[in-house]
This record gives C-alpha cells, sequence and structure tokens, in this order.
C-alpha cells in the first residue's frame, strides 16, 4: 500500500517510493569458518609459541532496559521528525527522556536514526498485515482486520507519512516499486471481496488503498489540530474506511 498520490499499493515515504533497507552484514568474531584455528595453550604447537591466543567473545544481546531505550528514542523520533523533519536530536532525546549522550550510544548520527525508525516502520507494516491473515474470511472482514492493524501501529506508520529529508526534492514523478508480498496478499483479499460479494466492485484495490492511508493520515494528524481525541479519530477512521469499501455500507 502507497500513498499520498501514488497507488497505495505500494507504501512509501512522503514521496510514495518506499524502500526496504537491509543492514550490511557485519563481521563476526569466529566467521572464518566452524573448522577455524583452536587457541593453542602454552607451550604446545610450534617451536616458539608460548603465547596464548585470545578467545574474541561474541557481543552480548542488549538487556531489556537497554531495548525499551532504544524504542522510546525510535518512537519520539517518529513523533518529533515526521512534523519537523530537521529537529534537533536534542528535541528527541528531550522527547524520550533519555539524555542526548544515550541517544548518541544508541544511534551515532541521524542518518543512523533515520535508518532504524525506516526500520520499524517496516516491520510494523510487515507484522500488520501477517497477523491480519488476510486469505482468511470473506475479503470485507479481512479488510476489517487490516484496518484495524494499521491504526493500532498508526504511531510508527505515521512516518512514511511525513519523512522526507529537509531540501529533498519531491517534484518528480512518483514511481511505484516493484509489488512486495505484503502488497499482492492485500490486493488479492480485496478482489476476493469483489467475487464475494463483500467489497463494492467498481473500486480497484489501488483507489482503496489510496483511500487508506488518506483515512489513515487523518487518523494521525487531525487530532493534534484541534478538537478530537486520538480515540475519537482512530473510530470515525476505521468507520469511515468500512463504510467506504463496503457492497452494502448499510451494514456496516
Amino acid at each position: 500500500m502507497a500513498h499520498q498520490g501514488c497507488s497505495l499499493l505500494y507504501a512509501g515515504s512522503h514521496a510514495g517510493d518506499r524502500q526496504r533497507r537491509v543492514p550490511s552484514p557485519r563481521n563476526r568474531a569466529g566467521d572464518g569458518g566452524r573448522g577455524g584455528r583452536q587457541p593453542r595453550r602454552a607451550g604446545t604447537g610450534r617451536a616458539g609459541t608460548g603465547s596464548r591466543s585470545l578467545l574474541i567473545r561474541p557481543l552480548a544481546p542488549p538487556s531489556p532496559a537497554a531495548q525499551r531505550t532504544r524504542r522510546a528514542i525510535l518512537l519520539a523520533a517518529v513523533e518529533v521528525l515526521s512534523v519537523n523533519p530537521g529537529a534537533a536530536l536534542s528535541d528527541v532525546a528531550d522527547t524520550a527522556g533519555v539524555s542526548r549522550s544515550t541517544l548518541h550510544r544508541h544511534f551515532t548520527d541521524r542518518a543512523a536514526l533515520r535508518a532504524a525508525v525506516d526500520a520499524l516502520a517496516e516491520e510494523q507494516w510487515t507484522e500488520a498485515v501477517r497477523v491480519a491473515r488476510l486469505d482468511q474470511g470473506s475479503g470485507f472482514q479481512a479488510f476489517r482486520r487490516l484496518c484495524g492493524e494499521l491504526i493500532s501501529r498508526i504511531d510508527t506508520l505515521a512516518w512514511w507519512m511525513a519523512s522526507d529529508e529537509p531540501d529533498q526534492d519531491t517534484s518528480g514523478d512518483c514511481e511505484a516499486p516493484a509489488e512486495s508480498a505484503e502488497d499482492a496478499e492485500i490486493a488479492a483479499a480485496l478482489r476476493r471481496g469483489h467475487r464475494d460479494g463483500t467489497i463494492d466492485p467498481t473500486l480497484s484495490p489501488e483507489w482503496v488503498s489510496n483511500i487508506t492511508w488518506a483515512t489513515l493520515y487523518a487518523i494521525r494528524f487531525i487530532p493534534a489540530q484541534g478538537g478530537m481525541s486520538p480515540f475519537e479519530a482512530r473510530q470515525q477512521g476505521l468507520r469511515t474506511l468500512l463504510k467506504s469499501v463496503a457492497a452494502d455500507p448499510s451494514a456496516v
């Protein structure tokens, strides 16, 4: 799914192009092969090799507290940078409730932070589609579940709605990337709804996807402009989506 003028079957950045970032593999100690050399004991092996080789232990996984801190920083980055991409990292740290030095222990610079937020949004998008079980039930039931999962992750997915770098040129045409597995699942569920009579057959999957992301944008950003609580926005947004696509809106 995409948004803001591009086919929403391709969820993307503000410019409409979602690019998955695959972190480069990092070499780990001992990656030279499972059958590599074993450390020699002092006084054994070749003549003159009396020194003991040192074992390099792999780094321990982050503690639960460190993982919570990292996630708090990422969510703060979405909140701050999606509204003001040029905001100082100290603003992100303040919103997360951590010092700037703590932020830099987790993310060395702005680029690293943005890459991590991109990865988090991608993770949440993939998880939403998986949990929605789009291959089960009628097309409309599948769409209802998908909307619920996307709305529950709106605070993270907002990153794709307003995440342009300052001075980034977005004047070019919006070119959709190749269809992903998630995109194909969504399109298949919507077409199943056309066949089983639960989704309005005059609405194409691309159009349904566009109104979905337009509504998600409204859910996320309209409450901040006054008068409506986030809960009310989510309830009204879900109702808007379901009535918009249902073959029989009066039954929703």
